[in-house]
């Protein structure tokens, strides 16, 4: 569990990058249906590094 969550941490910022900047690149019908997904991905990896950190922390 340590190693998938160490993994969704990574990618989570990667996939957040990619997709905002295919919808700032897109010029189209899913151009914000991409920055949606690019925001949520951002703040899912931020709250997921928060968590992460403190359960460190409390150990």
């Amino acid at each position: 569990m340590k190693y998938a969550g160490m993994i969704l941490r990574l990618l989570l910022p990667v996939a957040a990058i990619v997709l905002l900047v295919l919808s700032m690149t897109h010029e189209g019908d899913n151009r914000n249906w991409l920055l949606m997904s690019g925001m949520l991905c951002s703040c899912a990896g931020l709250w997921l590094n928060i968590y992460f950190q403190r359960k460190e922390k409390k150990q």
